[in-house]
């Protein structure tokens, strides 16, 4: 059985919130989505921080058929990204 790729996160966003960039992996995780990059899905959280009601948006994308970017967008940038907070509820999406 041949070992699954393994992906590392090589760089982060400086601006505070929290996305990081993965590198490719040797072979495409998908090989049908080589030559496209998109959206795989995401995951907006309904939150209460510091307070205040807000939003995190977290979005996985992929391009050349391997994972690349989690992407995090904080609501209330350029405040940095809380530590913690409470969910109120979400709402995940899957692209076809």
């Amino acid at each position: 059985m041949a070992a699954e790729p393994v992906s590392f996160l090589v760089a982060a966003c400086t601006c505070g919130c929290r996305s990081v960039v993965i590198e490719a992996t040797p072979q495409p995780q998908n090989p049908k989505l080589v030559g496209h990059q998109g959206l795989v899905g995401g995951i907006d959280l309904s939150v209460k921080a510091r307070g205040k009601d807000a939003v995190i948006s977290v979005l996985l994308h992929f391009a050349e058929g391997s994972l690349s970017l989690l992407k995090i967008v904080w609501c209330n940038f350029p405040d940095p990204v809380p530590s913690t907070w409470v969910e109120i509820n979400r709402r995940v999406s899957v692209e076809s």
